[in-house]
C-alpha cells in the first residue's frame, strides 16, 4: 500500500492506495483451478439464422473483428492474454 497526495481546492487528500503489478495478478488468475477454466483465449466468430442467411453477430469482445483479426496474426499454437477494461460511467 501507498498513500497518494491528491490536492483539491487548496486542500491536500491523502487517500491509500493498493496495487500489484499487472503481470503477477494475471499468473494468479490463470492458476486458479476455479477462475483460470474460465478465461476465453480463441476468438470466436457466432452466426445465426435470419430465415434466409446466416447473419454474423457480436455478442461479447471475442466475437468481434480486433480479436479475430489479432488471433490471424500471431503463430497457430500461441494465445492472445487480453485484459478487457470497462468502466460504467454511471459509477464512476
Amino acid at each position: 500500500m501507498e498513500e497518494v497526495i491528491v490536492p483539491f481546492q487548496s486542500i491536500d487528500q491523502t487517500f491509500p492506495f493498493f496495487h500489484r503489478s499487472l503481470w503477477d495478478w494475471a499468473v494468479d488468475l490463470l492458476q486458479d483451478p476455479e477462475v483460470g477454466l474460465h478465461f476465453v483465449f480463441d476468438a470466436q466468430q457466432l452466426s445465426k439464422f435470419d430465415g434466409e442467411k446466416f447473419v454474423r453477430y457480436i455478442h461479447e469482445p471475442w466475437t468481434a473483428n480486433a480479436f479475430w483479426e489479432y488471433q490471424s496474426k500471431i503463430p497457430s499454437d500461441a494465445k492472445p492474454l487480453v485484459f478487457i477494461l470497462y468502466a460504467d460511467k454511471a459509477k464512476l
